[in-house]
């Protein structure tokens, strides 16, 4: 049996609905897996998630009030029954479908991601906050000597991420499935040398309230990265969140901006806070 033949069924027998609504509009069936990866992308806003898919992702916008009831009845589903549940097999199975379908696909890395900071110490730890899927476009370019912890809240997500690290054979790569504000310092290995925050308020807006905890977690020399899209110029503009995050790095932090003036798909602006004080370790 197909995986999406296995998922279908499982849904089947919860629900006594099957995935007909998406062959009914020439949509294949495997892209219920994009739908639970969109959950989280969209700050688990089901509406939100649903708009996306068919107006951006499929860019039919003609089809929204049609496919929408069907759409709610799975995020309806997905949220109530499939979530709550640890290891459900929906999960696992989907999971499966999305990181085979994303690797398969021409566009896969067609245009490499910009390069991660190096960490200058061997042995040093990188932890990338809220990752999401993207950041397995980096597993191929991952340093030897540098430890890798991703954080992401959803499960879905990190089992596509665990699925990748398999198939890629990444073995100095943590997957932490923690909300930012309830992970702490006992999730991480010592000698945090870099800490990345990608479009970080875009997902969480509050993320304000945990910068203080994740700065205490930097070795001295250390770095607190911020990234945006070159594309948005989060970093010229004069309103909140990054017009005040200097407030944040008062204490003895330095700051540097690196932009990319011909932005294209996949460029990152950063925005780097260095802390003072480094001492090599032995």
């Amino acid at each position: 049996m197909e995986l999406i033949d296995q998922i279908e069924s499982i849904y089947k027998s919860d629900t006594g609905s099957t995935f007909s609504f998406l062959d009914s509009f020439e949509i294949v069936k495997t892209e219920i897996s994009t739908l639970m990866l969109l959950y989280d992308h969209c700050n688990r806003n089901s509406e939100e998630a649903i708009s996306l898919f068919v107006e951006r992702y499929l860019n039919r916008g003609e089809i929204l009030v049609h496919i929408q009831p069907a759409l709610r009845e799975f995020y309806s589903y997905f949220m109530t029954v499939v979530l709550p549940v640890d290891n459900h097999p929906f999960i696992d199975i989907g999971a499966t479908i999305y990181v085979n379908a994303a690797f398969a696909s021409p566009e896969h890395n067609k245009i490499p991601p910009a390069p991660l900071l190096k960490c200058k110490n061997q042995g040093s730890v990188f932890i990338d906050l809220a990752s999401g899927f993207n950041f397995t476009d980096y597993f191929d370019s991952l340093e030897t000597g540098t430890h890798y912890c991703v954080v992401d809240r959803s499960k879905f997500t990190c089992k596509c991420i665990s699925i990748a690290k398999e198939i890629k054979r990444v073995n100095n790569l943590t997957i932490i499935n923690e909300d930012i504000h309830s992970v702490n310092r006992n999730h991480f290995p010592s000698n945090v040398e870099i800490i990345r925050a990608q479009n970080i308020f875009y997902y969480i807006p509050d993320f304000y309230d945990a910068v203080p905890k994740f700065k205490e977690m930097i070795e001295f020399g250390g770095v607190f990265l911020f990234q945006e899209y070159s594309q948005k110029r989060s970093f010229f503009s004069s309103s909140p969140p990054y017009s005040i995050i200097d407030e944040y790095f008062l204490d003895g932090w330095s700051r540097n901006y690196e932009y990319n003036l011909t932005p294209i798909s996949k460029s990152f602006d950063s925005l780097i806070f260095t802390k003072s004080g480094f001492q090599k370790r032995p």
